[in-house]
């Protein structure tokens, strides 16, 4: 009852405490440019611009697809994401199938030939 706290880089570093302050802010300094580096660049798909003008041109030509691929992303990419984000809906029993370029020509593959 009563005691003072004492935290533990006090404790721990004894008469060099501020010697481990001044250090731990170097640190901090150091480590934030990397992370801004990297923050700057972590919404930066490739082929993000042709996966956008080609969703918006299969929602500008009104097929029911059953599926959009791209084959100019990247492993683990979803091409299907941003075209229900533009208000797209896929239609897993659809007759088409579109295909997204790497030009952002989009082509579409009936599945169900008549």
């Amino acid at each position: 009852q009563g005691q003072p706290t004492v935290s533990f880089l006090s404790t721990a570093a004894g008469p060099y405490r501020h010697y481990v302050g001044v250090a731990a802010l170097v640190l901090a300094v150091a480590i934030v440019p990397a992370r801004v580096r990297r923050a700057a660049t972590i919404h930066k798909m490739p082929g993000y611009d042709l996966l956008v003008e080609g969703s918006k041109a299969i929602l500008n030509r009104g097929v029911s697809v059953r599926a959009i691929k791209a084959d100019f992303l990247p492993p683990g990419a979803d091409p299907e994401y941003l075209y229900t984000v533009l208000g797209g809906r896929l239609n897993r029993n659809g007759e088409w199938v579109a295909r997204i370029a790497d030009d952002g020509l989009v082509f579409y593959d009936q599945t169900n030939p008549r």
